[in-house]
């Protein structure tokens, strides 16, 4: 089957273990994206330009009604615990 990507956005979630933690609960994966170069345009070190990083979730696609279901579990679970607002 496909892979299901959900939760997309910019920059790091801050306490990674609990994020992890969280997404395993629920049988998806935490994926941290660095690009090697800068992409804001002010000639960032490699690997240290905000702009560059990007994170979201992963898991098996199981179909809309329960892929839906498992995204907004991750949410509650990552807005319960303060990670996100």
């Amino acid at each position: 089957m496909s892979e299901y990507q959900f939760l997309c956005g910019w920059g790091k979630l801050k306490n990674r273990r609990a994020v992890e933690r969280i997404a395993r609960k629920h049988g998806a994966q935490y994926i941290l994206y660095t690009e090697p170069q800068c992409s804001c345009g002010y000639g960032c070190p490699s690997g240290e330009c905000e702009n560059s990083t990007r994170h979201w979730f992963a898991a098996e696609n199981m179909g809309t009604t329960f892929d839906d279901s498992r995204a907004f579990a991750v949410e509650t679970d990552l807005r319960a615990a303060g990670i996100i607002e």
